[in-house]
C-alpha cells in the first residue's frame, strides 16, 4: 500500500526533510568534511587521487568541486547508512530494502564561476523509484546555488532538451528549493532539476547518495554480484553495530576495487 511520504514524492519527483539529524552528529559531519576538503586540496596540488577528485584553478587559488568514492577517504560517512534519516527514509520512499549505488561530496566554491545546469541524473526513463539523496551541510539558499527543480517531470516524456525548450519559453514553471543545513532534499533520478552560480561568501557542501532498491540491483546487468556482495557486506556490519576502531576496518581496502558502470546523466546537450 502506497504511503503519503510515497506518493508526495511519486507526484512531485522530489521531498525534502527538514532538520534531519542531531547537533552532534552533524557538527561531526562537518568536521569531517572540512578535514577532508582539505585532504583533497592537497592530494590535487600533488596530482594524487584525481581519478577521484575534481579539481580546477579559479582566481589564483586550487578550488575541489567534487570527490567521488567518499568511503575511500574516511569512512565516518559509511555509518551514515545506519542513520535512520538516510537509509531508512530511502527505504520509505523506495518501499523495500536498498543499497547504495554511489557516495560523493559536491562543493560550491564561491571562486568557482560554474552553475550545473538542467539535467536528468539518469538518461534512461526509470519506472520505478531510484533517488538521489543530497545532505546539505551548509544552507543553500537562492545566491548559494540552490536547487531548482521542475515537479513532476520525472514522469514527462519529453526529452531533457524538449524540457530546457520549454522552461525558456516560459511554458513550464520551475521552483526553488532552499534548504538549511541539516536537511535532507530527494529527488528522482529522472527529475529536472539544475543549481546556480555560488554567489555567496561561502562554501555550499552536499553529501549525495544515490539508492535503489536491491531487488533492482540484482537483476541490472550493470552491476556485478561481487560488487553488491561489497555493499551488502558493509550495511550487515552496520546492521550489527559494528563501528571503526583501532584493528577494525568497517569499509575494506578494496571496496572500490570492483568495476560498475552507473547510467550517465542527461544534460540534453544541443550538437547539433
Amino acid at each position: 500500500m502506497e504511503t503519503q511520504l510515497q506518493h508526495t514524492f511519486d507526484k512531485y519527483g522530489f521531498i525534502k526533510v527538514e532538520a534531519a539529524f542531531e547537533a552532534q552528529l552533524f557538527k561531526s559531519l562537518q568536521a569531517i568534511t572540512t578535514s577532508l576538503l582539505q585532504d583533497a586540496q592537497n592530494f590535487a596540488k600533488e596530482d594524487k587521487c584525481l581519478e577521484h577528485i575534481s579539481a580546477s584553478r579559479h582566481q589564483g587559488r586550487l578550488v575541489v568541486s567534487r570527490i567521488n568514492d567518499l568511503f575511500k577517504f574516511q569512512s565516518a560517512y559509511a555509518e551514515l547508512l545506519a542513520h535512520p534519516s538516510v537509509i531508512g527514509l530511502a527505504e520509505k520512499i523506495i518501499g523495500e530494502p536498498v543499497a547504495p549505488v554511489y557516495e560523493s561530496l559536491l562543493i560550491k566554491d564561491p571562486a568557482d564561476p560554474y552553475q550545473i545546469g538542467w539535467h536528468r541524473d539518469m538518461n534512461a526513463g526509470a519506472d520505478e523509484r531510484i533517488i538521489t539523496m543530497g545532505i546539505y551541510l551548509d544552507d543553500a539558499q537562492a545566491q548559494q546555488g540552490a536547487l531548482q527543480v521542475l515537479p513532476g517531470s520525472h514522469l514527462a516524456k519529453e526529452s531533457v532538451l524538449e524540457l530546457k525548450e520549454k522552461l525558456e519559453k516560459q511554458q513550464l514553471t520551475p521552483v526553488d528549493v532552499p534548504v538549511k543545513a541539516g536537511d535532507i532534499l530527494i529527488h528522482h533520478v529522472n527529475t529536472l532539476h539544475c543549481s546556480g552560480i555560488q554567489h555567496a561568501k561561502s562554501m555550499r557542501r552536499t553529501l549525495y547518495f544515490e539508492f535503489r532498491a536491491i531487488s533492482h540491483l540484482q537483476q541490472n546487468s550493470n552491476y556485478s554480484t561481487q560488487w553488491l556482495d561489497k555493499r551488502l557486506a558493509l550495511l550487515a556490519k552496520l546492521q550489527k553495530g559494528e563501528r571503526e576502531s583501532a584493528g577494525y576496518n568497517l569499509v575494506e581496502p578494496d571496496f572500490y576495487s570492483t568495476f560498475y558502470q552507473i547510467e550517465p546523466a542527461d544534460y540534453g546537450f544541443n550538437f547539433g
